[in-house]
């Protein structure tokens, strides 16, 4: 059964993506990595399309100051795929994935502001995939991250902030293997983890510029996935350990500011074209000064429903997101809930 395509979107293992896109969730993008690019090898001439939407709003809550910020964002993301055998044991697979989001953040703490920006991603790829004579499955490949320069402007009463992100560019290897038998399929991959520095110039409103820079990170990932059939449906499991503390951002005192985490994520889908997942990511800052949205423990749960049972054609459904921490500092002891849902709908085809 052919998996849709959902891009970069509460991604399970994109390897923790430079570029977080629709929101934080996990568990819905089973065509994010290499392990489940690979699970969907045909062996024979084959390509893909496909192209969705995403409506999010979430509310993120601090209960130290009591602030609150609303967080809306629109994706559309398309992609495009082939694989080419050029044997009986040898064969080719090329994908192309994008994504453009437009953003826009109200907070209310003191002073009140409103963030908004749009920003875009394209993560292609290419893996080479040999069949032994016993019947497994060898491949190696990359993954590319490449990140457009792009502008954020934060407003408030009384000033008005300027920031330019730097454009990026960075390319990741991977290897795996996979194994295909009558209980289904199953697999493990592990890609090697690339960063790269990008520039960041921020103008206030008089004038002030300060230049600094940020460091944007594939995070080195060991991934697990497998696909069965069972209870009358198609079974997806996916589980990730990453390890985004051993590059990536880091303090004045070259610490690190995330942490290495664990993601994984269920789907089932039924011949009557419904599709039911969930997801979870655990903590992933190094320590609590630095939690935030993007790093505290997300879980999300998502209905899908699709006009043909192999989850070709059209596809809507909603995915929500629940996240809660507290920080350990003595002068805040903050703690953060995020409430989210999306829309989400698009098409998806392959022959």
């Amino acid at each position: 059964m052919n998996t849709p395509f959902i891009f970069v979107m509460f991604v399970i293992a994109v390897s923790a993506s430079s570029e977080r896109a629709l929101a934080v969730f996990y568990g819905d993008d089973p065509m994010s990595s290499p392990g489940t690019l690979a699970i969907k090898f045909k062996k024979t001439n084959a390509y893909w399309y496909g192209q969705r939407f995403g409506l999010f709003d979430g509310l993120i809550s601090n209960d130290q100051t009591e602030s609150k910020r609303i967080d809306r964002r629109l994706s559309i993301g398309a992609g495009a795929g082939v694989e080419k055998p050029f044997s009986a044991n040898l064969s080719v697979r090329l994908d192309l994935r994008g994504e453009a989001v437009t953003r826009k953040q109200l907070d209310n703490a003191s002073p009140e502001t409103t963030t908004t920006e749009t920003y875009m991603q394209a993560r292609p790829s290419a893996a080479v995939t040999y069949i032994t004579p016993a019947g497994l499955e060898i491949y190696g490949g990359g993954v590319g991250n490449l990140l457009p320069a792009y502008t954020r402007v934060v407003k408030s009463s009384s000033d008005t902030t300027t920031i330019k992100y730097g454009s990026a560019q960075f390319f990741a290897p991977y290897v795996g293997l996979t194994r295909r038998g009558g209980f289904g399929a199953g697999g493990i991959y592990y890609l090697f983890g690339k960063e790269k520095d990008r520039s960041i110039e921020k103008k206030a409103a008089d004038g002030t510029v300060l230049n600094q820079f940020e460091t944007k990170q594939e995070p080195t990932t060991l991934g697990v996935y497998s696909l069965f059939s069972g209870v009358g449906a198609e079974w997806q499991i996916n589980g990730a350990a990453v390890s985004e503390g051993e590059g990536g951002e880091r303090t004045d005192m070259g610490s690190p500011v995330r942490d290495d985490h664990l993601e994984l994520s269920v789907s089932a889908q039924w011949a009557t074209g419904v599709r039911v997942g969930a997801g979870h990511s655990t903590a992933r800052y190094a320590k609590s000064a630095y939690m935030d949205l993007d790093t505290i423990p997300m879980t999300s749960l998502s209905l899908m429903w699709f006009t043909a049972p192999d989850g070709s054609g059209l596809h809507l459904g909603v995915i929500g997101g629940i996240g809660r921490d507290k920080q350990s500092i003595p002068e805040i002891n903050a703690r953060l809930e995020v409430n989210a849902v999306s829309v989400v709908g698009g098409v998806y085809g392959s022959f």
